[in-house]
């Protein structure tokens, strides 16, 4: 990731080529998807920073949602024993759909 500013100008434009043909597979292909964002995940849920709940939320297309989760300081462990109540109350996800997705992944990965 640590790429000195020359070579990052010089594969700027090979990247932007690349970047477009990136979101037709995550779309096309949610298995693909979720192995991508494994490896972001340390061992358990339970050992997430803060920092790391964001990205994964983001990951989840759930990024309006880091803001709250930032301010509360929600790392792993929280999230873990996150009740859908609490989403609702102290997160504002009134959305079930949303819910719905961070809860079956958090259960997802708490098995992993």
């Amino acid at each position: 990731a640590m790429t000195t500013p020359s070579s990052e100008s010089m594969t700027s434009g090979q990247s932007l080529s690349n970047r477009s043909t990136v979101p037709n597979e995550m779309s096309g292909n949610s298995t693909g998807l979720s192995h991508d964002a494994s490896p972001r995940t340390p061992g358990h849920l339970a050992e997430m920073s803060v920092h790391e709940v964001c990205e994964w939320l983001r990951a989840l297309e759930l990024g309006e949602y880091v803001d709250v989760f930032r301010a509360n300081k929600i790392d792993g462990e929280l999230l873990s024993e996150m009740q859908e109540s609490e989403l609702i109350d102290d997160f504002g996800m009134t959305n079930k759909y949303h819910r719905k997705r961070l809860l079956n992944r958090l259960s997802a990965q708490g098995t992993a």
